[in-house]
């Protein structure tokens, strides 16, 4: 729980690239900043990728705990999570579409290596797997307080959806926004890897 609770802070290095002046800009998503053209992106895509192994081990050592209980989806959900953050790292943005016009029109050209359109993927299904965490945890009420708190980060990730689409596609402060899910994100994994599971066997509503 510990290396859980120690790679979930790390996951919010953009609380440090800030006063550091490593952010493209404030209109960029944050990861942008470890694109293969930034000074930086390097490090920051390396950092991603230790976090992602470390919290896909931390899940791992609480496997016993989630196996054959109620509300398994929850610690799978998370896991994916986990796996689609790590391939954001190995995988990092060829150029910041958000800053760069040029890399924006090769984006949408198809024109880009490989590997920005997978991190982009990624992203989506990284941002598809957090969210579904904290539906799974929403719709089992055996997890006691994780579930009240599944019920509580689901709504509040549904009101934000709205402007995170806002910020990417109109480049205004799409740092701003991103740093909120990266926030919920850890939140409610972190409570995952936290939670103790009641000892209740799965059922069909629970295993999907």
């Amino acid at each position: 729980m510990v290396l859980g609770t120690a790679a979930l802070i790390a996951h919010n290095w953009w609380i440090v690239i800030y006063p550091l002046g490593w952010m493209p800009s404030w209109n960029a998503l944050i990861s942008e900043a470890e694109a293969t053209n930034q000074p930086h992106g390097g490090l920051l895509s390396g950092i991603d990728i230790a976090v992602g192994v470390a919290v896909l081990v931390a899940l791992w050592l609480r496997r016993p705990a989630w196996a054959g209980r109620t509300g398994i989806a929850v610690w799978w959900w998370s896991v994916s999570w986990a796996f689609f953050g790590l391939l954001e790292g190995v995988f990092p943005l060829a150029c910041s579409p958000s800053t760069d016009k040029v890399c924006e029109d090769a984006e949408w050209k198809f024109e880009l290596a490989y590997h920005h359109y997978v991190h982009m993927g990624s992203g989506v299904l990284e941002y598809v797997a957090a969210t579904f965490v904290a539906i799974a945890a929403w719709r089992t009420p055996s997890l006691g307080w994780l579930h009240r708190f599944g019920k509580t980060m689901s709504i509040a990730l549904f009101v934000t959806y709205p402007f995170i689409g806002l910020t990417f596609f109109t480049h205004r402060l799409s740092t701003i926004s991103e740093a909120a899910f990266f926030a919920m994100f850890s939140v409610i994994n972190g409570a995952v890897i936290w939670y103790r599971p009641r000892t209740v066997p799965v059922s069909a509503d629970s295993a999907h």
